[in-house]
């Protein structure tokens, strides 16, 4: 494993296009009226009255932060944002409405400043036990996604995430929890766009590359891409997530599509990262199904972020999605990750992640790394690869 050229700040993606999206097309009257046919929609859909009661709670917190924030999706074009928009705070009762997931129950889930019903992702684990690549090919080009747990050691994820909160802490110790242990990633109160973007040393740190890195993830994407020869790029888009931040809507074409097709994302929770704590969601066959195929000729054929902060979402409101679909019903999943896990996604699926609502309020780590074959053109904006020993610059023109 090696860099190909310059020092890691040179790896970041060189500036985007900008992009439009449903924030500036959606009037306010038809964002509420949509909001609140999806609220009638789910209750009707779970009979029980604790679930009700939890949808009818949970959609009273979204009103509220949709209040506090103001409209996100009126406007021209794209608000100027990082990649994690911070929603208005909420009180420790209203978090403790949002619901723990057990298997095969749907829920409400915080998809940003909306609420979507999710079901827990499909599991792949015995799939990738058996080695069976076909059928976990077959798998992904259905739903778009493979959640596989056991990729990697929990013990390695462990190291990297306390090693991760050890140099968080030594960089912006307020915050964190006064009183508590690093370890367990207690967020002090107001603590807000904490970062890690940037700190590609931190990613390549030896007990965070032997995770992102890890032979078992480039034996995973030899058999999914079904190449002897597969590179990883240098950059890896390293997050620290605070509560009420999120990533909106999107697809990862608008960011990496000038390079191949076969492009893949491996999203890695550097811990315990539940679906209340902000974990991954996508919308199961956005990538191939009709219904979605108006919004993979526009938006998905975008290229996004003229200075490289300009957010590329669609939204920032899970719940606008089947709208934006013509009316579509979701098929919404979410992860419920344990150390170890790895959640794969292909380059067109629409996914997000829920709002971190963690309590009491802690800091999600994650990761995301991107894949494909070495022989394969790469997008050009990233210069610099890596292989298990060998390199390539993947410096191609653009296309």
């Amino acid at each position: 494993m090696c860099v190909v050229e310059g020092p890691l700040a040179a790896e970041q993606p060189a500036p985007l296009m900008p992009v439009h999206s449903l924030r500036g097309s959606s009037a306010p009257s038809d964002r509420h009226g949509t909001l609140k046919r999806k609220h009638a929609q789910c209750a009707a859909a779970h009979a029980d009255p604790d679930q009700q009661q939890r949808t009818s709670q949970l959609a009273a917190t979204c009103s509220q932060r949709q209040a506090a924030a103001g409209s996100p999706l009126v406007g021209s074009g794209l608000d100027s944002a990082p990649l994690h928009t911070k929603a208005a705070p909420v009180s420790d009762s209203e978090i403790q409405t949002v619901p723990q997931f057990a298997s095969r129950i749907t829920r409400p889930v915080m998809a940003g400043t909306g609420i979507v019903q999710a079901t827990p992702m499909t599991d792949s684990t015995a799939l990738y036990a058996q080695q069976d690549w076909a059928a976990l090919r077959d798998r992904l080009n259905e739903d778009g996604y493979l959640a596989i747990r056991n990729v990697l050691k929990p013990s390695d994820v462990i190291e990297a995430r306390n090693f991760l909160l050890q140099q968080l802490h030594r960089m912006k110790p307020e915050c964190f929890a006064p009183g508590s242990s690093v370890h367990e990633a207690l967020a002090a109160d107001g603590t807000a766009s904490v970062g890690l973007l940037a700190r590609q040393d931190l990613a390549s740190a030896p007990r965070v590359a032997a995770v992102l890195e890890a032979p078992s993830v480039f034996a995973l994407m030899r058999g999914l891409l079904h190449e002897e020869a597969v590179v990883t790029s240098g950059f890896k888009w390293l997050r620290a997530v605070a509560r009420a931040e999120f990533t909106g809507l999107h697809t990862d074409r608008v960011f990496l599509g000038r390079g191949t097709e076969k492009l893949l994302t491996a999203w890695m929770p550097l811990g315990r990262v539940a679906p209340e704590g902000g974990s991954l969601l996508v919308a199961a066959g956005s990538h191939r199904l009709p219904a979605f195929a108006a919004l993979r000729a526009s938006y998905g054929q975008t290229q996004v972020g003229k200075d490289g902060t300009r957010s590329g979402w669609l939204s920032d409101n899970g719940a606008e999605l089947g709208a934006a679909a013509g009316g579509t019903e979701i098929d919404w999943r979410v992860a419920d990750c344990h150390p170890g896990e790895v959640v794969i996604l292909g380059l067109d699926v629409l996914h997000m992640s829920a709002s971190n609502e963690s309590d009491p309020a802690c800091i999600r780590l994650s990761c995301d790394t991107r894949w494909q074959p070495a022989a394969e053109p790469h997008d050009p904006r990233l210069k610099v690869w890596r292989t298990e020993g060998i390199c390539s610059s993947g410096a191609h023109p653009p296309q």
